[in-house]
C-alpha cells in the first residue's frame, strides 16, 4: 500500500477519496444490532412466503417428514456442551412459521419431558445443527432454503434451540470508522483550493469540429519498414463515428508538420462516452504494400469530471495482441493517466499565489493536466506525441441541461411522447416483440430507426429492450439524439438482473447507462441473489473507464452492510491481485484499482480484521508448504512432513472462520486426516472438527482440499454459474438436487475446494465391486446395487433413486449448456444418498480434450446405461419405461428454464472475457453458448431441438463406455 500510495493520479487519489466516504456512509447505515447486524448469519429464504409446490407436500407426507428440534440447558450452552439434548419431534411443518414450531417445541419439552425452561419462547432462535446459520424470520419454515431443500431431498432438517441473549454476545456494535491521515491532507488541500474561481465554459456554446494534431513518435526499436502513419478514429464502444489518417513519413524522422486533422464532427454533438482510438502503423513497400500494426492507444475525450481534453500530451502505446488482424483495437481498454501527487502539490501551490479569477486561457494549465488518457503503464514503449484544441475550461453538460435541450426540442418539432397511450398497436407490438431474440450488433439500420421511433413505448412497455436501444450508432453522434435518452432513462420502467448485467458489457460505454444498470442491480437483488453474481461483477471492474463509478460503490457498499458479500468480494479482490501481479502488472491501473477497493474494506471492517488476517496467513503457510512438498516424490514422507510442519503452527491454523464458507466454523486441526494427495500438483488434504452444535448430525469435520498449481477459477466460475441454474430451477419448483461444493481461488494458481464428504468416483465404486481387473468396464446395473446396497429398506432405496434422478437430470442439462467435455469415471462421483454429480471442469464451452489427434467427446452429456438403469430402477428395459419418459421430460423442463433466460448466461459469460481464461477468450466461445442454449429461437422450436439433443446423448452412450474403458486401462 505504502508503494501504491506514492504512485496515484489524481483520478486515482479521487477514486480512493469517493471509497472511503462510501465507507463512511455504509458504517454509519449498516445494521448493527439483533438480526439485523451486518455478519449476522441468516439462512438464505425465499423472496416470497409462500407455500410449498405440490411436489414437496406430496413428499413430505407420503415419507412421513418431520423436523427435528434440539434443546440443551443454559449452563451447557455456555459451555459449548451438546451431549445432553433432548430432541423434539414436529410432525406438523406445512404452513407452520419458525416462531409456531418454537412454542410447540418448549411446550412439549415441559409436558412430555418434564423440563422446567423459564424463558419464553420468544427467548429463543433456531441455529441450522452443525452449522453458523440461523432462521430468524418469522416466515413458514419451508420458505427457507434448508428445510424445502432437505424436504426435496427425504431428508430431516435439523435444529437447535439457542438463546438469543447468547448468540448476539458474538455480535457486538463495531466502532465507528477512523479518519485516516491521508483524508484529512486530501480534505485539507481541497480547502486551499476552494478560493480560487474557474470560469467553466457549456460545451455546447463551443462552435467547433474536433480537431488533432499530431507532432511526432519516439522510441521505434524496429526499424525495418519503409514508413509510418497515425490511424485516428472516433468510436463509441465498438461503434466507428469518423476516420481518419495522417500524413506518411519516415521512420528515421518521425515527425509531423501537416497541421490538424479535422474530423468533422461538431464538438456539441461529442457524447461523453466517446474515445479516441489511436494506432501507429508501419507501412513496407514491396509489390503490394503492406501494413502493420506498431502500437495502439484509446483515449476518453472528456475526463472523470466531464472536461473536455485539451493541451499536448505524450501517450505511450500498447501492443497488438497476437489474434488482433486490425489496425485498431477499439475494444481496448480505456483507462487514465493524470499527474501525481507531487505535481498536483505543485500547482496548488501555484494556485494559492495566485489572487482573483484567472482568465480561461491560463486556468487550462490547471484543469487540462487532470485528463484522462488510456496510455502505457509501462514507459519503456513506443509514444507519440498528440495535441487538442485548446477552448478553456470545457465541461459537458449537466442532466437538468440536457432535460432543459430536450423541452425546448419537443416545443420546436412535437412531442413524441404519447401520455395517454393505453397499449402499443399489434403491428408496433409484433415488431417489438420480434427483437427478443435479435443481438444488438446485428440490428439493421431500418429496426434502429424503427427502435428508437418507438423509444416511448419501450420505455413503458418493454424496458428490457434497453440494450438494444443503447447499443445503436445513430444515437451516439448527435446531442438531440443523446439528450433525449439521456431525459428517457429517468422515466424508464424496470428492467430484468439479466438486461442490467448485459448494459455492463464492454458494449456499453457510457456512464449515464452503466450507472442506470447498476442501480437496477442495487434494487433488485437482495444479498442472496447478489453473491450468485460478484465474480463477473468484479471483472466488469475492468470495464469502467474510471476508478470512481456507481459499480464500484455499490459493491463496496453492499460488501460493508453484509459479512458474506465482504468475505467474497475480499477473497476474489485478492486473487485478482495475485493474477495480476504474478503477470507482471502490479501497480497497474487495475492492480491499483482492486488494492483500493481491499483497502477501504478492511478499514472499514477493522472488527472483522483479525480474522481475515489469520485466514490470510494460513493460505500464505499453505502455499509455501506446498511449494516445499513438490519437491519430495515419496506420498508417504510428502505426508509426514505435512503433518509435522502442521503441528509447529497448529494453533494459528485453527479456531477460526473457514475461508471457504463464512457460515463454516474450524475447530482443531485433525493432523492424524492432513495428508497429501497423490497427484500430479500434490494438493494437500486437511481436516478440522467441527466446533457447532450437534456437529454430529451434519459433518463432524470439515475438510478442505488447498491446491497450488491448478487455476481454479475456471472450476468456480463453472460452480457458480450452476448455482445460477439451480436458483433458476428452484424459483420454479423444480429441485433438482445439485451438490454444488465451494471452490474459491486464493491468488494465481492457488486455492481450496470444500470436500464433499460420504461420496465416491464412479472409478472407486467400480474397483470395489472389483469389477476393473477383469474386464475393464462396469456392469449396467453396478450403481444401482451400489445405491441398494447403501438402502436400509426399500423406502430408503426408492429415496434414492429419486434423487438420482433429479440430479443427473440437473447435471445433463447444465453440463450440455455449458459444453463441459472430459467427462469420466474419476470426475463423476456418487454419494451414498443417491446424489450424482460432477467435479474438475478443467474443459468448458465445447473445448475437448485430444487423444491422438481424435475428438474423445462425442456426445452432448453422458447418458449411459449404468445411469438409465437406476433411472428406471433396475428394469432391463428402461427405454421403454415410464421413468425413462419422466426423465426425459424433466432434462427438457430444466432446459426450458435456462433457455427462457439465455440472455443472463450470454450476459454473463460475455462480461467474463476479459478474466483472462484460456477456454472463454473469444465472441466464438460465447457463440457456443448462444448455440446450447437455442437463444434465437422460441420455446417451442428450443424443445425440439433438445430433443434432439437427449436422442443423441442416449444413442452415443456407446462412445462414453468405450473412453471410460480406456481410463480404466490407463488407471490399473
Amino acid at each position: 500500500l505504502t508503494e501504491i500510495e506514492v504512485n496515484l493520479s489524481s483520478d486515482e487519489m479521487s477514486y480512493r477519496m469517493d471509497l472511503y466516504k462510501v465507507s463512511e456512509q455504509a458504517v454509519s447505515s449498516r445494521g448493527v444490532v439483533g438480526y439485523s447486524h451486518y455478519a449476522f448469519p441468516e439462512d438464505v429464504s425465499s423472496e416470497l412466503d409462500t407455500d410449498i409446490p405440490p411436489q414437496v407436500k406430496s413428499k413430505i407426507q407420503m415419507a412421513d417428514l418431520y423436523i427435528e428440534l434440539w434443546y440443551r440447558s443454559r449452563e451447557d450452552e455456555l459451555a459449548n456442551i451438546d451431549t445432553n439434548c433432548v430432541c423434539v419431534k414436529i410432525r406438523k411443518v406445512i404452513g407452520v412459521h419458525a416462531s409456531d414450531a418454537i412454542a410447540n417445541a418448549i411446550k412439549e419439552l415441559m409436558q412430555q419431558h418434564k423440563l422446567f425452561i423459564k424463558e419464553a419462547a420468544s427467548s429463543f432462535l433456531l441455529q441450522i445443527a452443525g452449522r453458523r446459520c440461523f432462521l430468524t424470520k418469522d416466515i413458514r419454515l419451508t420458505s427457507f432454503e434448508y428445510v424445502r431443500s432437505s424436504f426435496e431431498n427425504y431428508r430431516i432438517p435439523k435444529f437447535i434451540l439457542r438463546r438469543k441473549d447468547i448468540v448476539m454476545k458474538d455480535f457486538t456494535e463495531p466502532p465507528p470508522i477512523t479518519k485516516p491521515g491521508w483524508v484529512r491532507a486530501y480534505e485539507s488541500r481541497l480547502d486551499r483550493t476552494d478560493g480560487v474561481a474557474v470560469k467553466e465554459c457549456s460545451l455546447w456554446k463551443v462552435d467547433d469540429n474536433l480537431k488533432l494534431r499530431i507532432h511526432s513518435a519516439s522510441h521505434l526499436s524496429i526499424l525495418d519498414f519503409d514508413k509510418i502513419y497515425v490511424k485516428a478514429s472516433l468510436y463509441h464502444g465498438i461503434d466507428l463515428i469518423a476516420n481518419r489518417e495522417s500524413a506518411c513519413v519516415s521512420p528515421s524522422n518521425p515527425r509531423w508538420s501537416d497541421g490538424w486533422i479535422d474530423f468533422d464532427v461538431h464538438l456539441k454533438d461529442l457524447a461523453p462516452s466517446v474515445q479516441l482510438c489511436l494506432s501507429l502503423v508501419a507501412v513496407k513497400q514491396k509489390k503490394k504494400e503492406e501494413y502493420s500494426g506498431i502500437g495502439w492507444v484509446n483515449i476518453r475525450l472528456f475526463d472523470c469530471d466531464e472536461k473536455l481534453i485539451q493541451g499536448k500530451f505524450m501517450l505511450y502505446l500498447w501492443p497488438f495482441p497476437k489474434y488482433c488482424t486490425e489496425l485498431l483495437y477499439p475494444s481496448g481498454q480505456v483507462t487514465l493517466l493524470c499527474l501525481t501527487e507531487k505535481l498536483q502539490l505543485r500547482i496548488i501551490r501555484l494556485l494559492n499565489l495566485l489572487s482573483g479569477i484567472v482568465n480561461t486561457k491560463d486556468i487550462r494549465i490547471f484543469t487540462v493536466i487532470r485528463l484522462s488518457v488510456g496510455s502505457n503503464d509501462n514507459h519503456d514503449t513506443v509514444r507519440i506525441e498528440v495535441e487538442f484544441e485548446d477552448y478553456g475550461c470545457v465541461e459537458f453538460p449537466d442532466i437538468d441541461s440536457m432535460c432543459e435541450y430536450v423541452e425546448k426540442l419537443d416545443a420546436y418539432g412535437g412531442k413524441l411522447r404519447l401520455q395517454a397511450l393505453s397499449s402499443p398497436a399489434n403491428s408496433m407490438k409484433e415488431f417489438l416483440d420480434s427483437l427478443r431474440f435479435v443481438d444488438a450488433e446485428y440490428l439493421t439500420d431500418k429496426q434502429m430507426e424503427h427502435l428508437w421511433e418507438a423509444r416511448e413505448l419501450v420505455a413503458q412497455y418493454k424496458p428490457d429492450l434497453l440494450p438494444l436501444i443503447a447499443h445503436c450508432p445513430l444515437i451516439w453522434t448527435r446531442r438531440d439524439e443523446f439528450s433525449r435518452l439521456y431525459e428517457l432513462l429517468k422515466r424508464w420502467g424496470k428492467i430484468q438482473p439479466e438486461t442490467a448485467l448485459m448494459l455492463l458489457d464492454c458494449k456499453y460505454p457510457d456512464i449515464r447507462i452503466r450507472e442506470f444498470a447498476v442501480d437496477s442491480l442495487d434494487n433488485v437483488l437482495d444479498n442472496d441473489r447478489l453473491q450468485l453474481y460478484i465474480l463477473p461483477l468484479i471483472q466488469v471492474l475492468k470495464f469502467e473507464p474510471y476508478g470512481s463509478c456507481a459499480l464500484s460503490r455499490m459493491l463496496l457498499k453492499r460488501a460493508l452492510c453484509n459479512n458474506r458479500i465482504g468475505h467474497i468480494l475480499f477473497w476474489l479482490l485478492r486473487a485478482e491481485l495475485g493474477q495480476l501481479s504474478e503477470v507482471g502488472q502490479d501497480l497497474t491501473k487495475i492492480y491499483k484499482r482492486f488494492a483500493l477497493m481491499i483497502e477501504a474494506y478492511c478499514r472499514a471492517n477493522y472488527t472483522h480484521l483479525n480474522s481475515m488476517l489469520r485466514q490470510v496467513d494460513m493460505v500464505v503457510r499453505l502455499t509455501n508448504l506446498s511449494k516445499i512438498i513438490k519437491t519430495m516424490k515419496d506420498n508417504e514422507c510428502a505426508t509426514k512432513h505435512l503433518q509435522k510442519e502442521l503441528a509447529s503452527c497448529v494453533e494459528i491454523m485453527q479456531n477460526m472462520i473457514s475461508p471457504l464458507d463464512v457460515s463454516n466454523s474450524l475447530g482443531a486441526l485433525n493432523i492424524e486426516l492432513c495428508k497429501v494427495i497423490g497427484s500430479a500438483k500434490q494438493p494437500l488434504r486437511l481436516a478440522w472438527t467441527n466446533p457447532e452444535p450437534l456437529a454430529r448430525l451434519h459433518n463432524e469435520t470439515h475438510q478442505i482440499i488447498f491446491k497450488n498449481g491448478d487455476d481454479l477459477r475456471q472450476d468456480m466460475l463453472t460452480l457458480q454459474v450452476m448455482r445460477i441454474m439451480d436458483a433458476l430451477w428452484k424459483s420454479q419448483d423444480y429441485d433438482l438436487c445439485l451438490s454444488i461444493y465451494e471452490v474459491l481461488p486464493m491468488g494465481r494458481n492457488v486455492g481450496m475446494i470444500y470436500v464433499v464428504q460420504n461420496c465416491s468416483t464412479l472409478f472407486e465404486i467400480q474397483c470395489a465391486a472389483k469389477q476393473l481387473g477383469s474386464t475393464f468396464s462396469m456392469e449396467s446395473g453396478l450403481i444401482n446395487k451400489y445405491i441398494r446396497n447403501y438402502s436400509e429398506n426399500s423406502k430408503v432405496y426408492l429415496e434414492g433413486v429419486d434423487r438420482f434422478t433429479a440430479s443427473c437430470a440437473g447435471y445433463c442439462v447444465a453440463t450440455y449448456v455449458l459444453g463441459i467435455k472430459d467427462r469420466h469415471q474419476d470426475n463423476i462421483m456418487l454419494a451414498k444418498d443417491g446424489r450424482l454429480f460432477h467435479i474438475d471442469f478443467g474443459h468448458f464451452l465445447g473445448h475437448y480434450k485430444k487423444k491422438l489427434g481424435i475428438n474423445r467427446d462425442r456426445v452432448p452429456f453422458v447418458l449411459t446405461d449404468h445411469f438409465l438403469c437406476v433411472i428406471a430402477k433396475g428394469k432391463s428395459n428402461f427405454r421403454d419405461s415410464h421413468e425413462y419418459k419422466k426423465f426425459k421430460k424433466l432434462c427438457t423442463d430444466a432446459y426450458i428454464i435456462l433457455h427462457q433466460r439465455s440472455k443472463l448466461f450470454i450476459s454473463l459469460f460475455s462480461m467474463l472475457l476479459c478474466m483472462g481464461l484460456p477456454e472463454l477468450q473469444t465472441r466464438e466461445d460465447i457463440d457456443f453458448l448462444k448455440g446450447t442454449l437455442c437463444s434465437d429461437m422460441d420455446s417451442a422450436l428450443a424443445t425440439t431441438s433438445f430433443y434432439k439433443i437427449f436422442e443423441e446423448a442416449f444413442s452415443g452412450a456407446w462412445s462414453t463406455k468405450t473412453n471410460w474403458f480406456f481410463h480404466s486401462v490407463k488407471h490399473l
